[in-house]
């Protein structure tokens, strides 16, 4: 225990100048208390696995991440290790050094795979997905437990599994084997590429590692929604999705229920900035469009019943709804959904819109063309829901009518501009948002000094 103490005190309170005796007029470093074997703990590391360690940290660029700072400084720290007498007071301390450079690196090696090495809001303020959380101290204690070989598995499972994510992978090392071309504007294609390559690699870090087979999924640069079926099979249905200004979040949600002839009543911001204008200007359109004012009890009047001088911005104390119809809103059919953004899927009354090419147009929300089929496909396991019943339902004047599915099903909508295609290749959506290059930029931001050297002077170490 005296040896463990002296050990410690060398490493933490020694000057540069290893091995000096401090001057007289110097304060005596304050004692280091015995350490003892507690849970806690940071572990042992031997040199194998320092070794293993450093070797699966210096993958990071094949997942399109510069590699650790740490990774060289604890090279460096190994050499200075081996060079010393066993046994030593000197390779004690500078063996504890290594032990706290080697479970710093592992802390970050594996938040770096398990989470994501850059924060999504960071760079993402519409990224409402919470990254994976993994506990990297009970992964490094079990890891360095279980042997030289358990450092590698470890971190490397903490990585997607998805295949998408592999194929990622696998076209990055295409791209960065490929000589780059000298045509200014081909050079400029396979930066793009890069870039988008990289930056949907970090986003998959960020998804949670469960994906479930059944689901709805969005991925909104494509603009374009899938329903996979969870038998391999996946339904396709053109989508439009927020515009740049108002952009639909990425998030993981459920829906449960189906409403037909659904009324709508506009978003706030919605209602005053674009609503209130034509509320003022021409009431009889507005109603002729099924549009109508509903105070805060629940009345309701046409456009038109109220003096449009009334019709303030700042004293504005109604809600608009319309009613159901084939001019409403929301088309025939919305798909509600649980967040607190208030997006959801839907059909649309401007269904000429899906003809465009570029179809970030909305508010947020995602709507959906052939609305009826994917009602049909959520409503395959709730009994009675036919062609002809759901025809039926839709009829135009109809009553609203929601209808709770027997299967919930999954949603996820995400900011991901590349996907497999069927040759084997990869697609790549346009960057609609514009946000690619800030998060390739943050990848590559040098990581903060101290990630270095890994050094936490109050964490205690276990020594022998």
């Amino acid at each position: 225990m005296r040896l463990l103490t002296l050990a410690l005190t060398c490493l933490l309170w020694v000057s540069p100048a290893w091995g000096q005796t401090p001057a007289p007029t110097q304060p005596a470093a304050p004692a280091v208390p015995a350490v003892e074997a507690e849970p806690d703990l940071l572990p042992r590391w031997s040199d194998a696995q320092v070794a293993e360690l450093i070797a699966a940290a210096r993958t990071a660029p094949a997942h399109g991440m510069a590699t650790d700072p740490g990774v060289e400084a604890l090279q460096i720290q190994r050499g200075v290790v081996a060079a010393l007498p066993a046994g030593s007071i000197q390779r004690l301390a500078e063996a504890a050094r290594m032990d706290f450079m080697a479970a710093e690196l592992f802390r970050r090696v594996a938040l770096d795979f398990g989470a994501g090495r850059v924060s999504p809001r960071q760079v993402d303020r519409n990224w409402q997905i919470p990254p994976p959380a993994p506990d990297t101290d009970a992964l490094m204690r079990a890891a360095v437990q279980g042997g030289t070989w358990a450092i590698g598995r470890t971190l490397d499972s903490l990585l997607p599994t998805h295949p998408d994510y592999r194929a990622l992978e696998a076209a990055l090392v295409r791209a960065l084997a490929a000589t780059p071309p000298d045509d200014p504007l081909a050079l400029a294609a396979r930066e793009r590429r890069l870039t988008a390559i990289r930056a949907d690699l970090e986003r998959w870090r960020w998804l949670p590692r469960e994906v479930p087979g059944r689901r709805i999924e969005v991925r909104i640069p494509f603009q374009r929604l899938d329903f996979h079926l969870g038998d391999g099979r996946v339904e396709r249905f053109t989508a439009i999705v927020g515009a740049p200004r108002t952009t639909t979040n990425s998030l993981v949600d459920v829906a449960r229920s189906v409403v037909f002839n659904p009324t709508w009543i506009a978003p706030r911001r919605i209602a005053l900035d674009e609503l209130l204008p034509s509320l003022r200007s021409d009431p009889a359109a507005m109603e002729a469009q099924g549009f109508e004012l509903v105070a805060a009890d629940g009345t309701a009047v046409p456009p038109t019943a109220v003096d449009p001088a009334s019709l303030t911005r700042s004293g504005f104390a109604w809600s608009v709804r319309q009613r159901a119809g084939e001019r409403n809103a929301l088309g025939r059919v919305k798909f509600p959904l649980t967040n607190r953004w208030a997006i959801f899927l839907h059909d649309t009354a401007n269904r000429q819109l899906f003809g465009r090419e570029m179809r970030a147009l909305s508010h947020g929300c995602v709507r959906v063309q052939d609305p009826l089929r994917l009602a049909r496909l959520m409503l395959a396991d709730t009994g009675g829901w036919t062609d002809a019943r759901i025809a039926e339902a839709t009829v135009p004047g109809g009553a609203e009518r929601g209808v709770r599915v027997a299967s919930p099903v999954p949603v996820w909508l995400v900011y991901l501009v590349t996907e497999p295609d069927a040759a084997g290749g990869l697609s790549v959506a346009p960057d609609i948002y514009g946000l690619d290059t800030a998060l390739v930029k943050a990848l590559d931001q040098p990581r903060a000094p101290e990630a270095a050297f890994g050094i936490r002077l109050n964490t205690r170490v276990a020594m022998p």
